[in-house]
C-alpha cells in the first residue's frame, strides 16, 4: 500500500486551498504568531516578458497566408491564435523560438481571419499581449478547366505519404482519368501506401476489362473490387473511395458499385502514388485530372456534386469544401510545370517523375 507523506499532503493543501491570515493565540502573559505557511501568491504569474504580438502580414494567397513578429529572448516557442471573423481564438499553430515568421495553410478563399501571437515561456505559460491582426484571403479566380496531365506508363506525380495528410478514418478520394489504352497488366490511377516502404494500403487500378479498388485490412488481408467497364473508350471517367471507419465505398462515374464493411489498415509515409504504384513500376498510360483527397467520408450526395453529371466543376463551391486536403490541378494553376505541381490548398504539393511540359495537354473533363 503507498504511503502518501504528511509533507507532501500539507504542500498539496497548500497549492489547491486558499491561504489564511497568520493567527495569534494567547498563551498566558504572553503572546504566539504563528508562522505563515502559504505562500503569498500561490498562482503562476504570467511571463512578464515585453512581446508586441504580431507583426504584419507578408503574404496574403487564396488559402494560405504568412505573419511575423519580433523576436524574443524569453521565448521558448511562439503560439499562433486564428478564428474566421466573429469566431473564438484557438490555437492553430506552434513555431519554435528561432523564428520569426510563418506559414498559415490550409485556409478557406474569400475569408477574413484574426490572428494573434504569444510567447510561450519555459514554465508553460504564455504572455498576456491581445494584440491581433486581422486579413482576408483572396478570392478563388473565375473556375476554368482546360488541361490535364499526360501519364505515360513511366510516369507518376508523388504527394506526401498517406498518414501526414489523413489524420483518422474518415476521408474520400477523387479523381478523373481519360484513356485509349486497355491496360493488360495492373495499371494504378492512385497508391496509397502503408509503411515507409512501397506496400500497398489502398489504390486504384486498371486491368484488362475493368477498374479495381485493392484495399488491405488491419489484420494484413488484401481484397481486391472488381467492377467491369469500357474504361478505354477516350471518354472522361470519374472515380473515388470513401471510408469512414467502418464502411469503404468505391464509385464509378457517381454510381456506388461496392459498399465494404472493413477495418483498413493504417497509412504510411511513403508518398502517395499517382499514376504509378510507386516510381514508374506499375504505371498507367492516359490522361489525369482534378485529384482530390477529403477529410470526411463523402456521401453518395456529395460524390455526385463532384461528379456533375461528367463535367468537373470548382471544388472550393463544393457544400463539403471545408474538408478538403489536396486539390491538383494538373495543367490549370499558373503554378503547375515539370519541376512541380501545385496544390490548391498548399499541404501538397506534387513531386512529378517522368513528365514533360508537353505532357500538359488541352483536354478535360
Amino acid at each position: 500500500m503507498k504511503v502518501i507523506s504528511k509533507t507532501f499532503l500539507m504542500s498539496s493543501l497548500i497549492a489547491f486551498t486558499a491561504c489564511k491570515d497568520q493567527v495569534v493565540k494567547e498563551n498566558s502573559s504572553k503572546s504566539v504568531t504563528t508562522p505563515s505557511i502559504c505562500a503569498k501568491n500561490p498562482y503562476p504569474s504570467p511571463p512578464s516578458v515585453q512581446f508586441n504580438g504580431v507583426s504584419e502580414v507578408i503574404t496574403v494567397e487564396q488559402t494560405r497566408l504568412e505573419i511575423s513578429w519580433e523576436a524574443n529572448d524569453l521565448a521558448k516557442a511562439y503560439l499562433v491564435f486564428l478564428a474566421p471573423d466573429g469566431q473564438r481564438m484557438r490555437l492553430f499553430k506552434t513555431t519554435s523560438s528561432d523564428k520569426t515568421s510563418t506559414w498559415l495553410e490550409g485556409l478557406t478563399p474569400n475569408t477574413t481571419y484574426n490572428i494573434m501571437v504569444k510567447v510561450l515561456d519555459e514554465r508553460g505559460l504564455y504572455d498576456l499581449n491581445e494584440k491581433q491582426i486581422s486579413v482576408s484571403t483572396k478570392s478563388s479566380p473565375t473556375y476554368i478547366n482546360e488541361k490535364s496531365l499526360l501519364f505515360n506508363g513511366m510516369a507518376r506525380v508523388g504527394l506526401k505519404g498517406a498518414s501526414e495528410l489523413i489524420k483518422d478514418q474518415n476521408f474520400t478520394i477523387s479523381m478523373w482519368f481519360k484513356t485509349a489504352t486497355k491496360a493488360s497488366m495492373d495499371s494504378r490511377l492512385i497508391t496509397l501506401h502503408k509503411g515507409s516502404y512501397a506496400g500497398t494500403a489502398l489504390s486504384i487500378g486498371l486491368k484488362k476489362d475493368h477498374i479495381f479498388l485493392q484495399v488491405e485490412d488491419s489484420l494484413g488481408n488484401t481484397s481486391k473490387v472488381e467492377y467491369q467497364m469500357s474504361y478505354d473508350d477516350s471518354t472522361w471517367h470519374h472515380t473515388s473511395v470513401t471510408y469512414n471507419g467502418k464502411y469503404l465505398a468505391f464509385y464509378v462515374d457517381s454510381t456506388r458499385v461496392n459498399l465494404n464493411e472493413i477495418k483498413i489498415s493504417k497509412f504510411g509515409s511513403h508518398p502517395i502514388s499517382v499514376g504509378s504504384y510507386t516510381g514508374n513500376k506499375k504505371g498507367y498510360k492516359g490522361l489525369i485530372d482534378e485529384v482530390s483527397i477529403w477529410s470526411t467520408a463523402m456521401s453518395s450526395l456529395s460524390v455526385n456534386r463532384v461528379y456533375n453529371d461528367r463535367v468537373s466543376n470548382n471544388l472550393m463551391t463544393h457544400p463539403r469544401h471545408n474538408s478538403l486536403l489536396v486539390w491538383h490541378r494538373f495543367g490549370d494553376d499558373i503554378k503547375d510545370s515539370e519541376d512541380g505541381l501545385n496544390d490548391q490548398l498548399g499541404n501538397s504539393h506534387g513531386a512529378p517523375l517522368n513528365i514533360r511540359s508537353n505532357d500538359f495537354v488541352e483536354d478535360s473533363p
